[in-house]
């Protein structure tokens, strides 16, 4: 969970849980990564290249501006993550063999669909 600029909360939950579960459903948005150029959004589905993906969460990391609560789970892992990223030529992440991406594709995308909602 991202609140304004700061992430509160991180949770890495187990593969094959069900988006059914504790009331989760309404709240989820299906997010499908590309190669194109253009965002495409339908319903509850969204189509985002990776290339503007990366882009608010770079936008606030030049500027100073993520901030990580010090209670916040996984906020070591996160940090990691975000060392050991490198933008390629389509600003998209790049990790090297054997590295999680996970919760700096999930911050990425908190940070892009707050950008969206305020739209």
């Amino acid at each position: 969970m991202v609140e304004r600029l700061t992430v509160v909360h991180l949770a890495r939950l187990p593969l094959g849980t069900s988006y059914t579960r504790g009331g989760l459903r309404p709240k989820v948005v299906a997010v499908t990564l590309t190669a194109g150029s253009k965002v495409h959004v339908r319903d509850r589905e969204v189509s985002l290249p990776r290339s503007a993906l990366f882009l608010p969460l770079q936008g606030a990391l030049e500027a100073g501006r993520l901030r990580v609560a010090p209670a916040c789970p996984h906020a070591a892992e996160l940090a990691d993550e975000l060392l050991q990223a490198r933008g390629g030529p389509s600003g998209a992440e790049s990790r090297g063999a054997g590295r999680h991406g996970d919760l700096l594709v999930v911050v990425s995308l908190a940070l892009w669909w707050q950008g969206v909602a305020r739209m």
